[in-house]
């Protein structure tokens, strides 16, 4: 009976990776974020997956250019497109947010003084849009509120470029 849904399991396993192999779009680009609660502008590092026609997910990694400190952020989101009628799309979000703030230690006055870091974990809640200006290339444009210890808002406009699979 275990060999049976063991090899059950297998096989809706690869029947689906077949199906949703068929579906995917691999985006990978750059844009400019402002973070309120950071004050600043960074630069964030996305790739997004579309999975179906209405859902997909992104993974973005944005540090931002605080003076004397270090501020960067990691975001897993997963989206539900609810307009697709070329060349735009919109979606909504909501996802994990992984934030953390670090002051650089030093001496002053002959006084050691110890750099300090603190991570927060938080929830991200949206939406955004994209342009298509090719098949392969599009703008974006993305808004969400960051909650947690850290909370922010984040405006975020930068570019994509396609890879389908």
């Amino acid at each position: 009976m275990r060999r049976l849904l063991s090899t059950l399991v297998v096989a809706f396993a690869l029947s689906m990776s077949t199906q949703i192999n068929a579906q995917i779009d691999i985006l990978a680009g750059l844009g400019l974020s402002f973070g309120t609660g950071a004050e600043a502008v960074g630069i964030q590092f996305k790739g997004d997956v579309d999975i179906t026609d209405v859902w997909g997910a992104s993974l973005n990694f944005t540090p931002y250019f605080v003076s004397g400190s270090n501020y960067w952020e990691i975001n897993f989101d997963a989206h539900y497109m609810f307009l697709d009628s070329d060349p735009w799309s919109a979606y909504a979000l909501a996802g994990l947010n992984l934030s953390t703030i670090g002051v650089k230690g030093g001496n002053i006055i002959g006084v050691n003084i110890p750099g300090l870091n603190a991570t927060k974990v938080g929830l991200n809640v949206g939406g955004g849009a994209r342009y298509a200006i090719s098949d392969n290339i599009s703008l974006y444009s993305e808004i969400k509120y960051i909650i947690s210890s850290f909370d922010q808002l984040v405006i975020t406009v930068g570019g994509l470029y396609r890879f389908s699979l």
